[in-house]
């Protein structure tokens, strides 16, 4: 029964991701027009933006993992321990401000907020004299592999009431 309404979640966030597309494409194309009449792209510019709002449409999750602790490392082995709902998005924001390339190593599923803000805590405790900056940590390939060890054990505690 719930395949049933994950597939109809999944079909609904598609449908309204192909309207998405379809009207930022016939936005785009009057705006190439407008664009050639008057040489404003302020329509082809807005339905630009439109096509990329489908990244933030809601990824439907129907008896998964409510929240996430993940790793993402970039180019020089600084490693993040955070939690999020949704780590490609969290990744493509941190990615945003961040000027080298960063990659998600590792998301551990967990079944509630509450517990991955357990589990990223203790992982920022347990790691605390590697600590960089804020969530930012000097870890070793072997560190991070502890770290996914540590986490994927922690999630499975009993919650605490």
């Amino acid at each position: 029964m719930i395949w049933i309404v994950r597939a109809l979640l999944y079909a609904l966030v598609g449908l309204t991701a192909v309207a998405i597309l379809a009207l930022g494409l016939m936005i785009g194309l009057v705006g190439v027009a407008v664009r050639a009449a008057t040489g404003s792209a302020v329509l082809v510019e807005r339905g630009a933006g439109l096509m990329r709002s489908i990244e933030r449409l809601p990824r439907p999750r129907i008896g998964g993992p409510e929240a996430f602790v993940y790793l993402v490392q970039d180019e020089r082995a600084a490693t993040k321990i955070g939690i999020s709902g949704d780590p490609g998005v969290r990744l493509a924001t941190l990615q945003t401000g961040h000027p080298d390339s960063l990659h998600l190593i590792k998301t551990i599923g967990c079944r509630t907020t509450a517990e991955a803000r357990c589990v990223e805590g203790d992982l920022h405790d347990f790691f605390q004299r590697y600590r960089m900056n804020g969530e930012w940590f000097d870890l070793s390939e072997r560190q991070v592999r502890q770290a996914v060890r540590l986490a994927e054990r922690w999630r499975s505690r009993p919650l605490s009431p």
